[in-house]
């Protein structure tokens, strides 16, 4: 899927670093790497799942210009993963 901005931002739209999501087992080139690869947004969340990000990604909205993931912490601390297309 071509994308032109991803963001990541908390419930409150206060950004947030990518890398914060990703830890240290992955690099923001591998989140990138997996959202040009994905078809849809299905497969997206399936590439998410199994990069195992530091937060869990849940589907939240989609429309021809964006998809809004919802990533929740293991507190329940919500934040946004924005890719806008």
């Amino acid at each position: 899927m071509t994308y032109q901005k991803i963001l990541y931002y908390t419930a409150n739209r206060i950004p947030l670093s990518l890398k914060d999501l990703c830890g240290f087992d992955h690099s923001v080139v591998d989140l990138e790497d997996a959202i040009e690869d994905a078809k849809d947004v299905d497969d997206l969340l399936v590439k998410l799942t199994n990069m195992r990000l530091l937060r869990r990604v849940l589907f939240d909205k989609e429309n021809e210009s964006r998809i809004r993931l919802k990533c929740l912490d293991c507190i329940g601390n919500v934040s946004y993963l924005e890719i806008r297309k």
